[in-house]
This record gives structure tokens, C-alpha cells and sequence, in this order.
């Protein structure tokens, strides 16, 4: 019975860690389940009026992108994003019945819709969502033939679909944040085993060969992808999620596991590196625990292997003739337990931990920063707009020559790159991964329907699963979801009796003339540069931080600290952070992920962790409030945070520039003196320590990534005074 259910906890355990909290599933289980019952409602409202079933389509759109686009996740906002695609599809719809006799002035009116809906991107998510329904009821109106008579059936069918989303997303998939948190805490453990069993891997290999030094650092990247979902999850809860602790003190447990979970990696290292000839006991007995600590992190259920392994630890330590780093390995084994252990079973003293808790009030700030960072400067919006109307011509030129009656598909492909992309080597990489994944649904989608046949039942069902698999792989992979759309194409052209395998091979070549001429016009007309495009984001990115530090310093050594200032700070660093994650794909990802470059990847990898301890540095800092007493502490801390903010500007200063000219001073004395001071408060050490330990991993990934580059590195003291910083930190 073991052996039958041991694959089973697999995939269960595969599926946990892909999809943390399972929010990507319950996207898309909401996306078939409204689209279903919008589809069911209409097709009876309209047997019962009498209504061909075409006035019902937009409808049914507008339940597709109301799940798919909508984000927001409590009832009332969700209702009234949802409440605004309806008004916006009736008005493309009635646009193009008017205007679907004239042939030139309906292809002019398309164009206009394409560039207004850019023009709505800058209102955030709610209006991507309402200029993507907009374009979308557009050109299926011209599709399907309807006509002015009928626009008040079709008004009739657009407000059900609403009604029925808003009961479907209210309703039927009520948000548990607690259950949430809970899963996601479970895919934590289960991506840090992963990294430990690879660990275990190259203990018994004898060495951490490149391939596997590059599979590690691919699962610790989504160990901390998973980490940070976790920690953004806890930043939007308006109360506690477990009954034991607070979401900040859990935030930083979870940033603590994080840390010790890479120092694991870093002492396995330096056991096969400084020991080449370990005793086969001694290896056996290290890649033995190694087994244990992944065992315990995929099933906390195990407890007992916490005090085995602090007990070997300690063993470990007294024991005569063991070298140091197989010594320091076993206390990093046992740390990384016991700071699993302070994660998912918190003790009852943790009930008093619910400092930092947000504001409810601060949920409309977030939300209104959250609206203004997904909207770029009016400048990028009208550059882009041109971009987006020029490709939308030359793609209903082209695809009217290609195909007049499927000529949308390659316009629908000339819009859809331009979708969350802004400069031209994004809109490369989108538009080569819709054609990648429009070639294998071709093919796929020809073998599927050639196997269907006409079977009905199992048409309609291979349909809602290419559906749902494309929804829930959305956001992993534009070129997968494309794959399974195009495959739902096959399938629901054979359920009408109009598929061919000529039809596909029309969509292939309307998508391939959409992809190459959005991408032509991206880099002929007003065109963007990636690189130039990420240097920016990296400099606002330090700029942020710098400020984020500033603030934070400053609410650590005022006694009255202003309202959530340094809160303000870590929402705007997350968000900078966010753009240039998005930014910096096609450099960090290569084209459809395909190709990734060593020297990008590395720079977000270090921003990366500077935006995690930014932000936990900030969370920290409207609470301990001790040092504000202590003029001691005041000017240590003074000292430190001036210190490292001004080699983050100093790093800023050498983006784009000759980093060689750029000089960093590594506060490491200074942050040194920090915790010895905090180490002396009696009141609020721990967290002060916390602080210190924030801005060290700051400054030192700063610095080391800087170095690499061709910075000078000069400790300090030797060119200037200590605790001066560099020489601008006083600026």
C-alpha cells in the first residue's frame, strides 16, 4: 500500500510547491465554474426569448475576463470592477454593430478601440481589465455578425454575466487567508527540501558539480519566490492569520528560515571544499542528517528529529578530531530545524507577538499605490499607443491578405504583445512565445481532435481542461497557455463541425504576422530599450531603498515616530521591485526562457534580497523604540544606516556608468558596533538586533555585487573616518 501511495504524496507534494496557497488553482477553478454557469444562465435566458444564441457571446466573454483580470479578492471591490466591464463591452459592441456595414470605418473604429484601451492601463489592474474586454467584444461582434436590433438582448446578457461572476467570485469561492497561509507555509517546506535533497546529493557525490550548483540555485530561487509569496501574503492581512503569533513576527521567522536554509548551503560547501577526503562515516553521517532535515521540512509532523539533530549537534561539537566545518555543518543543520520549528509551530508566549500589525485604513493607501505603480508615466502610455495602433493597421492589412474571414487572430496577437510589456526586448520575448506555443497547439490540437472524433462529451470536457490548464498556467508561461488555447480552438472547431487542419494552419500564419509585426513596429517606432529600460528601474530601485533606509533609521531614533511612513517606504520598494522583476525578464529569461543570462540574473538576485530585508527592516522599525532613549544606540544606529545607504547610492551611482570609478565602503565594523550596543538594551534587543542583522545582508550584497562588477572596495577607516561612511553619506 506504501508503494502505491508513495507516488501519490509525490505529485500532491509537486503540486503544493508550484502553486503556493493554491491561488493559481483557484483562479482558475473560478474561471471554468463562472464561465460554465454564465453559459448555462444565458443558454436558457435566450431558448426562452426566443434570441439567437450569438447575442449571449459577450457575455460569456465578459465572464472570462472578469476571472481571469479582475484581482481584487474582497466582495465590494471585486463587484465593482466587475460592474465596469459590462458598461465597456456594450459600448464596443454597440460601436462596431453601427459601424460593421462599412468595412474601412470599422477597421478605423478597431484601431481606435486598441489605442483607448492602452490609454485604460493606466488606471492599474481594473482598467487592463476593462480595455482587454473592450477590444475583445469588439472584434467578436464584427465575428459574429450582430446587429443594432439586437443590442438590447445583448445588454441583457452582459449584466447576468456580471451577476453570475460576482455570485461565482463572492459566493461560491469565498478568499480563506488563514487556509491560504497555511499551504503556502507548506510549499515553503517542500521547496526547502528541495534544496536540502540536493545537498544530500552532492554530500554523497563528494562535490557540488556545476550542473548541480545550477540546479540549486534554481530551487533556492523558488524557495525564496515562495518565501516572498508568503511574506506579501501576510502584509495584506488586516488581522492575525494564526492564533499564536503575529503576522510581523511570523515575517521575520520566515525571513530567518530563509537565511538559515542558504547558510546550510554555504556550510555544505565548505565541508566538500575544505575536507576533499572525508571519512565515508563521517560523510554517511552528514548526508544521513541531511535526509532528516528534509524530511522534517516536507513533514513538520515529525518532531521528534528537532531534538535528535540539536542532540548530534551538540555531539558533534564535543567530539575530538571532527574537522571545524563538518562541526559548523551540524549546527547549521540543527538551526535550520529549529527556525523551521519557530515558523510552523509557534509557541503560546507568541501570542503577544502582533506588533506591526497594519491599519485597516492602510489597505486604501496600498490599494491607491498599487493603482499608480501599474500605471506607467504618460509618456511610455502614448508611445506605446502609437506603437499598438500602427501594428494594429499593418495587422489587419496583412491578415486580411492572409485570411478575410480569420484576419483578427493576427491583429488580436499584435495587441496582446504590447499586454504587460514596455520596452522592445519584452515584446520579443511575449510575441516569440505566443508563436512557440501557437506551433505546438497546431499540432497538438490535429492529434487531439483526429482522437476525439465526434465524441461529444469528451470534446466538451478536453475543452474545459485545456481551458482551465491554461488559465492556471497563465502566469508560468505565456507560450503554455497559448499551447492550450489553441488546442481548445481544435477541439470547439470540431465540436461545430468546422475544423480543419487548414483552419489551424491559418491561425499559425495570423499569429506569426501579428507576433513579427508587433515586434517590428516595437523596435522601428518610439522603441524602448531593455537594458536602458532595466538601469532605470535598478537606479529607482536603489533610490527607494536609500529613502526606505532613511526612513526607517530616523523612525528608530525618534521617540514619536510619524504615522506609517517607513510602511509607505516598503510598499513603494516592493512595487519598484515588482516593475523591474517584469522589466528584466527578457534579459534575466532570454527569449521563452530558453536562454538566461549569469551577470542580470545575479543583480536581481541581489536586489532581490535587498528588497526582502528592506522591507523586514521596516516592519521593524514603528516598534523598537528603545533605542530612541539611548544616545549610545542613536548614534550607532545613525552610523550604520548612513553607512550602508550611502553604498547603496554609491552602486546606484555606477549603474549604467563605469562601475570602476565607484568606490564602497562595507559598514561591517559599524553594523558590528550596532549589535553590541543593541545586545546591551534590555528592552526590545532582540528585535534592534534584527534591525542590525537587515542592514549587514544589505550592505554586504551591495558591496559584493558591486566588487564583482569593478568597484573598489575599501574598508573603512582607511580613506576616512569611521562611521562617516562614504564620503557623500552625509548628503
Amino acid at each position: 500500500m506504501t508503494g502505491l501511495t508513495r507516488p501519490l504524496r509525490g505529485v500532491r507534494a509537486a503540486f503544493i510547491a508550484s502553486d503556493p496557497g493554491l491561488v493559481r488553482f483557484r483562479a482558475a477553478s473560478t474561471t471554468i465554474v463562472a464561465i460554465v454557469a454564465t453559459l448555462v444562465v444565458l443558454g436558457g435566458l435566450v431558448t426562452i426569448a426566443g434570441q439567437p444564441v450569438t447575442v449571449a457571446i459577450p457575455g460569456v466573454v465578459l465572464a472570462m475576463i472578469a476571472s481571469i483580470a479582475v484581482r481584487e479578492t474582497e466582495p465590494v471591490p471585486q463587484a465593482i470592477a466587475i460592474a465596469l466591464l459590462a458598461p465597456a463591452s456594450f459600448v464596443s459592441v454597440g460601436l462596431a454593430a453601427t459601424v460593421s456595414g462599412t468595412m474601412v470605418l470599422a477597421d478605423a473604429v478597431f484601431v481606435a478601440v486598441a489605442v483607448s484601451a492602452v490609454f485604460l492601463r493606466r488606471l492599474g489592474s481594473r482598467g487592463m481589465a476593462t480595455g482587454m474586454v473592450a477590444f475583445i467584444s469588439y472584434f467578436l461582434t464584427l465575428f459574429i455578425g450582430l446587429s443594432v436590433e439586437q443590442l438590447p438582448a445583448v445588454a441583457v446578457a452582459l449584466v447576468v454575466a456580471a451577476l453570475v461572476c460576482v455570485v461565482v467570485g463572492a459566493v461560491l469561492r469565498p478568499r480563506k487567508p488563514d487556509r491560504e497561509l497555511r499551504r503556502m507555509l507548506a510549499a515553503l517546506g517542500l521547496r526547502a527540501g528541495d534544496v536540502v535533497e540536493l545537498l544530500g546529493q552532492g554530500v554523497r557525490g563528494g562535490e557540488l558539480t556545476p550542473r548541480l550548483v545550477h540546479r540549486l540555485r534554481s530551487r533556492v530561487d523558488r524557495a525564496q519566490e515562495t518565501a516572498r509569496a508568503v511574506e506579501e501574503h501576510l502584509d495584506t492581512a488586516d488581522a492575525s492569520l494564526l492564533e499564536l503569533i503575529g503576522n510581523v513576527e511570523l515575517g521575520v521567522r520566515v525571513f530567518d528560515f530563509q537565511l538559515v536554509v542558504e547558510d546550510l548551503g554555504v556550510s555544505v560547501r565548505r565541508v566538500l571544499e575544505e575536507d576533499d577526503n572525508l571519512e565515508p562515516a563521517v560523510r554517511e553521517d552528514v548526508a544521513a542528517a541531511l535526509a532528516a532535515v528534509q524530511s522534517f521540512l516536507e513533514n513538520p509532523a515529525r518532531r521528534s528529529i528537532v531534538d535528535a539533530l540539536a542532540t548530534d549537534a551538540a555531539e558533534v561539537s564535543r567530539r575530538g578530531g571532527v574537522p571545524d566545518a563538518v562541526a559548523r555543518l551540524h549546527r547549521a543543520l540543527a538551526g535550520t530545524v529549529d527556525a523551521w520549528r519557530r515558523v510552523v509551530y509557534p509557541h503560546p508566549d507568541d501570542a503577544d507577538a502582533t506588533v506591526g500589525e497594519r491599519p485597516a485604513e492602510a489597505d486604501e493607501d496600498e490599494d491607491e499605490d498599487e493603482g499608480r505603480s501599474s500605471s506607467s508615466s504618460l509618456g511610455d502610455t502614448a508611445r506605446q499607443a502609437i506603437q499598438v495602433g500602427l501594428a494594429s493597421v499593418l495587422a489587419i492589412v496583412v491578415g486580411i491578405q492572409l485570411s478575410p474571414t480569420r484576419w483578427f487572430w493576427a491583429v488580436i496577437t499584435a495587441f496582446v504583445v504590447y499586454i504587460g510589456t514596455s520596452t522592445r526586448g519584452e515584446i520579443l520575448t511575449k510575441g516569440w512565445q505566443r508563436v512557440l506555443g501557437t506551433m505546438a497547439g497546431v499540432v497538438a490540437g490535429v492529434l487531439v481532435a483526429a482522437m476525439v472524433g465526434g465524441n461529444t462529451v469528451a470534446a466538451v470536457i478536453l475543452i474545459l481542461v485545456c481551458l482551465f490548464l491554461a488559465v492556471y498556467l497563465m502566469s508560468v508561461s505565456s507560450a503554455i497557455m497559448v499551447f492550450f488555447i489553441t488546442t481548445m480552438l481544435a477541439l470547439l472547431y470540431g465540436l461545430l463541425g468546422r475544423f480543419s487542419v487548414d483552419l489551424l494552419v491559418v491561425r499559425l500564419e495570423e499569429t506569426v504576422a501579428g507576433a513579427l509585426i508587433g515586434v517590428l513596429v516595437s523596435y522601428v517606432v518610439f522603441p524602448a530599450s531593455t537594458r536602458q529600460a532595466v538601469r532605470e528601474g535598478v537606479r529607482d530601485f536603489l533610490e527607494e531603498l536609500g529613502d526606505l533606509l532613511a526612513q526607517s533609521a530616523d523612525d528608530l531614533t525618534n521617540a514619536d515616530p510619524p504615522g506609517d511612513a517607513a510602511g509607505g517606504n516598503a510598499r513603494a520598494l516592493r512595487d519598484s521591485f515588482g516593475r523591474l522583476k517584469t522589466t528584466a525578464k527578457p534579459l534575466t529569461d532570454g527569449l521563452a526562457g530558453a536562454s538566461a543570462r549569469s551577470g542580470p540574473r545575479l543583480t536581481m538576485h541581489v536586489l532581490a534580497a535587498c528588497e526582502h530585508h528592506g522591507r523586514m527592516m521596516s516592519r521593524l522599525a514603528d516598534e523598537t523604540v528603545a533605542v530612541a532613549a539611548d544616545p549610545q544606540a542613536h548614534r550607532a544606529l545613525d552610523r550604520a544606516a548612513r553607512a550602508v545607504r550611502a553604498n547603496v547610492e554609491a552602486f546606484a551611482a555606477g549603474v549604467g556608468a563605469r562601475m570602476s570609478e565607484v568606490t564602497v565602503y562595507p559598514a561591517v565594523p559599524l553594523v558590528d558596533d550596532l549589535e553590541q550596543v543593541a545586545a546591551r538594551i534590555p528592552e526590545d534587543a532582540g528585535r534592534f538586533l534584527a534591525v542590525a542583522r537587515h542592514l549587514r545582508a544589505i550592505d554586504h550584497a551591495i558591496c559584493a555585487r558591486a566588487c564583482e562588477l569593478g568597484a573598489r572596495l575599501t574598508p573603512v577607516g582607511d580613506e576616512q573616518e569611521v562611521g562617516g561612511g562614504a564620503p557623500d553619506a552625509t548628503r
